[in-house]
């Protein structure tokens, strides 16, 4: 019985002290921390609550106003481009030094890149979206038509890039050969 006495008796000393002493301490962050989440919390349960289905468009008393739900720290959905480092996640590619030094030194965070800070996490997500699509394109092209080849991933890039330079190198060669006939025979008809 006495070691159920004392044991009860150490719980209580543990237990938080009076608002009036508590007052007489120094506040850290942390406790006013706390103290702003239950007067929050507090202020939460002292309104009623309403069923979603009884609410019109969302909206509810709280605080003395109406207010609508779900509303606070709404942004637009604004996505603007961002770079970001390429090749730093393999560990297996050498970046040359001229790239890693433009990264370290020069290129801004790309928290640092929208104008508006809300702009963020859209950009980036649009970006992550645009590659993640960029890739499944890739692999479902290299699974249609590269397997078949059997060439290596590597050898099918080379090969794709090869020939899409060929065809711009001769389209810009045909362009200059009629553009120089053209413009000969602007001026040849200037002279007539």
């Amino acid at each position: 019985m006495k070691e159920w006495r004392r044991l009860l008796m150490f719980l209580l000393e543990k237990l938080p002290r009076d608002s009036a002493q508590a007052a007489d301490e120094p506040m850290g962050t942390s406790v006013l921390l706390g103290r702003a989440i239950a007067a929050e919390l507090s202020l939460c349960m002292r309104s009623p609550w309403t069923p979603p289905f009884c609410k019109a468009r969302s909206t509810a008393w709280s605080g003395g106003e109406w207010w609508l739900e779900g509303s606070e720290g709404v942004h637009r959905y604004h996505a603007v481009d961002v770079q970001a480092p390429r090749g730093t996640g393999d560990l297996t590619i050498k970046i040359p030094k001229e790239l890693r030094h433009y990264y370290s030194r020069h290129m801004p965070y790309v928290s640092a890149q929208p104008r508006v800070r809300e702009d963020v996490l859209a950009s980036l997500l649009e970006r992550n979206a645009s590659e993640h699509a960029a890739q499944q394109e890739w692999e479902a092209e290299w699974n249609r038509f590269g397997l078949a080849s059997r060439l290596s991933e590597e050898v099918r890039c080379r090969g794709e890039s090869q020939p899409l330079t060929s065809k711009v190198s001769s389209v810009c060669f045909v362009l200059r050969r009629r553009l120089r006939h053209h413009l000969l025979s602007l001026v040849m008809s200037c002279f007539l």
